[in-house]
């Protein structure tokens, strides 16, 4: 097949022409029309991810073919690992001739990669880890997934294969756990808020204030979530901070226009902001999406009392139905649904991975 491999690079002081970019937008939108129904990165998502990946050294590279746009992907360099940068904002076409485009992006990636002296890219990163990242993994035959809710990254198992089949390796595992806990059975809805309970009581007792967070005053508080979530994410790996105006346009919308979140802030004497929990409802689940803690008081339970208050309030909601999102598999947070700990208690699985390929020395 006759591809073509368009490419611009760009840095602060050269930055990519507005064509390009342009031009690399419209090859997106084109590759989302084979994208399953209501699966889609909105164009205010896009603007806002190449605000930030075109503000340090990048690579934006396009691959067409006779019919059409096959391929497209941004390589960035670390805001914060100078040595490391990522492949995102990664889309191709679902035949036969993607195999080949993606080999071609990943390869103009690498050898962008090693112009810049890095030494090493992970994928499929969107930037940082701010926006989507991670890959799906197919779901083995005949098990049980419901489709992607709301913020779930959209990098489909075939992207996965991609990179897999041009040297990227494991980096790291993370995993969606969905468990729905009735009012009867082995393990209930009550005994999962009295699993929870004692952490709550320990908070309250240590003079914290756990409050829910209304839709009207959100606005005011996004400047202290910031602070927070900076503090709380700074060890998490790929971490890079972020302005607090790319923080309102990830944050404020969804925390205004869905008036029935349960989303709880946990402050301590002092009225520091403490503790954040972001959970929304999709198609009758709970969604479990942020939660930070304040570094300081890790390893408090803090955690678990705040999502005590969101099963005490969701559960007056009616709800029954609750997903962990997007939790490293390593990390301890995934054990406030842990499915072992519930007998009897229905449940699914979605498993996702970052990908991670060395970029090879070149003396000079």
């Amino acid at each position: 097949m006759n591809l073509s491999l368009f490419r611009c690079y760009s840095t602060q002081q050269d930055p990519a022409p507005d064509d390009f970019v342009e031009r690399f937008k419209l090859a997106g939108i084109e590759l989302q029309a084979n994208w399953p129904e209501g699966s889609f990165r909105s164009p205010s998502y896009l603007s806002l991810v190449l605000s930030i990946g075109l503000s340090r050294s990048a690579g934006l590279f396009v691959v067409e073919g006779p019919d059409g746009v096959l391929a497209r992907a941004g390589v960035f360099q670390g805001a914060v690992r100078k040595r490391s940068g990522v492949i995102g904002l990664y889309d191709a076409a679902p035949h036969a001739g993607a195999g080949y485009a993606a080999e071609l992006i990943i390869e103009a990636a690498m050898e962008w990669a090693t112009a810049h002296d890095l030494e090493e890219l992970f994928a499929p990163v969107d930037v940082n880890t701010w926006f989507e990242y991670r890959a799906m993994l197919s779901p083995k035959e005949g098990v049980f997934e419901p489709d992607p809710f709301s913020w779930e990254p959209l990098a489909s198992p075939e992207h996965h294969r991609h990179f897999k089949d041009h040297g990227f390796v494991l980096e790291a595992s993370f995993e969606t756990v969905g468990l729905e806990i009735t009012d009867t059975g082995d393990f209930t809805f009550s005994d999962l808020l009295k699993r929870t309970r004692s952490g709550y009581e320990t908070a309250i007792a240590e003079g914290l204030r756990i409050e829910r967070l209304t839709s009207e005053r959100v606005k005011a508080a996004l400047p202290e979530l910031h602070e927070l979530c900076l503090k709380a994410f700074s060890d998490n790996l790929l971490f890079e901070p972020i302005p607090l105006q790319a923080f309102r346009a990830l944050y404020e919308n969804a925390l205004t226009t869905v008036p029935e979140h349960f989303t709880f802030l946990a402050r301590d004497q002092e009225e520091r902001l403490v503790g954040f929990l972001f959970t929304f409802p999709d198609r009758g689940w709970l969604v479990m999406k942020t939660i930070a803690v304040a570094p300081d008081l890790r390893g408090r339970r803090l955690g678990t009392a705040l999502t005590y208050a969101a099963y005490r309030e969701a559960g007056e909601a009616g709800f029954r139905r609750f997903i962990t999102a997007l939790v490293r598999e390593d990390n301890v947070s995934r054990l406030m649904l842990d499915p072992r700990k519930m007998p009897g208690v229905e449940t699914w699985i979605r498993r996702y991975e970052l990908l991670r390929r060395r970029v090879p020395y070149q003396a000079s």
